[in-house]
């Protein structure tokens, strides 16, 4: 409803309802607005590092495919042509007294083709290759879960960068209504001035807060560029515009009583743990493969040859002729012998390093979840007393306005009590932003997904 009280407002707003949609682009031309899930779905979609990490995976995907042809039989071929030079034919000669006999075997064959099929398959290698087949089905775990924790860096990168973004512009808006504050009452302060109620020193405080306000709106609008700059990195993207975040909604979570859930949590879910219990199990591999020095590798093997002439024929003829032959193969490397044990103790000294490193990462991850525990119970508690000074501010406001419009207050005790109420709404805006940003940090120790997990209490 339209009071008449004012008609310079009225007309304002006549003229504005008129109006409404020019108004409204023109208030937002060039702003992107954007929630935190199109802002983390962008991020997905550009950031190079996480590409790269897809494509480490599918590299180590390709290898444990590649592994697995080492129990196929090994095919080879090959095809050989030889320029003979000029023989003598060979004979036989008869001894018959008095007139001997000879008789040609074979004529010389000048021209030699040879077309050779070889299958060599494995029987039994020392479960080498069973062994480097599980060795590569780890690798692929291993990489699977440093793809996931990339991701997962990235989302809660990208969260807290949007966090810090809505903290920036929430505090913009109030260093702006401090300055529309401040610059009313040094206006009013030049009136009064003018009309000889005010000294020259009155005039002087009230340009000093207009300056400190004018400072603080300075700073503030640097933040929101910097925030903006900083996301917009996040997401992959080198110039996204004049970026801003929507309307924040504040989560309503309640942290658990204690942190050892989320603390076995971690343990159980954490990439990193994901990524040290398969080093740790491939090193286990590392000492069965080297005790495969001491077993003999055997295989089948198979030939087939179609030759002109056919070596195994006699006498050789200059025409094609097949052959073939099947046998076992069995070969030990004893000079692996002197090495094995030195293999053995390398791949036992790496797995006992490994088991120390998965201790302390369980003792880092204890450290780190009750950190962001105890700093997300901190800034929880700080939202209330935020909320209470809030309201003292705000009856402290009412009370010197009412002072004030009884002719009992000054007007400089007036502003200090508005500016007091904007400071404290200021700082519950921003334990309540920290809050968020705290919760991110709890998730992510705690190992929970970013795209589909919440901290419950």
């Amino acid at each position: 409803m339209i009071s008449s009280k004012n008609p310079g407002v009225c007309i304002m707003l006549i003229i504005l309802s008129c109006f409404p949609t020019t108004f409204r682009v023109h208030a937002q031309e060039n702003r992107t607005v954007l929630t935190i899930g199109e802002c983390v779905n962008t991020g997905l979609e550009n950031s190079a590092s996480l590409h790269a990490s897809l494509m480490q995976n599918k590299e180590t995907r390709a290898r444990l495919s590649e592994a697995y042809t080492m129990y196929f039989p090994t095919v080879s071929s090959s095809f050989v042509y030889s320029r003979l030079s000029e023989t003598d034919p060979f004979t036989i000669t008869i001894p018959i007294p008095g007139n001997p006999i000879s008789q040609e075997i074979t004529s010389p064959v000048t021209d030699s083709f040879s077309f050779n099929l070889s299958l060599k398959q494995p029987v039994f290698t020392g479960f080498r290759i069973l062994n480097n087949t599980e060795k590569a089905v780890l690798a692929l775990e291993a990489s699977t879960a440093a793809f996931i924790n990339a991701r997962n860096e990235l989302v809660y990168t990208i969260k807290k960068d949007y966090w810090t973004l809505v903290k920036a512009v929430e505090m913009k808006k109030l260093a702006d209504e401090n300055l529309r504050v401040v610059d009313a009452y040094f206006k009013d302060s030049q009136n009064l001035f003018n009309q000889g109620l005010a000294t020259n020193n009155d005039i002087l405080k009230s340009q000093i807060h207009l300056s400190k306000a004018e400072l603080a709106q300075i700073d503030a609008e640097n933040k929101v560029k910097l925030a903006q700059l900083k996301l917009s990195l996040s997401m992959g993207m080198d110039n996204a515009g004049v970026m801003y975040p929507a309307p924040p909604e504040y989560s309503a979570t309640r942290l658990p009583a204690g942190t050892e859930d989320l603390v076995e949590n971690a343990i159980k879910a954490r990439p990193e743990q994901a990524v040290l219990r398969a080093h740790i199990d491939s090193s286990r591999k590392d000492i069965d493969l080297s005790y495969a020095a001491w077993y003999p590798s055997i295989f089948l093997t198979g030939n087939f040859s179609f030759a002109r002439p056919n070596q195994r024929y006699f006498p050789p003829e200059d025409e094609f002729k097949f052959s073939w032959d099947i046998g076992v193969y069995a070969i030990i490397d004893a000079n692996a012998w002197y090495s094995a044990p030195f293999k053995t103790e390398q791949a036992a000294a790496r797995l006992s390093a490994l088991r120390d490193s998965e201790t302390q990462l369980k003792q880092a991850i204890n450290m780190e979840v009750t950190r962001a525990w105890l700093e997300a119970g901190k800034l929880s508690k700080q939202i209330d007393v935020a909320g209470i000074m809030l309201n003292q501010a705000g009856e402290n406001e009412k009370i010197v306005t009412h002072s004030f419009g009884n002719g009992v207050a000054l007007r400089s005790e007036l502003l200090e009590a508005q500016l007091r109420k904007n400071q404290a709404l200021l700082e519950l805006t921003a334990a309540r932003i920290d809050y968020e940003i705290a919760l991110l940090d709890l998730e992510k120790a705690a190992g929970f997904d970013p795209l589909e997990e919440r901290i419950t209490g």
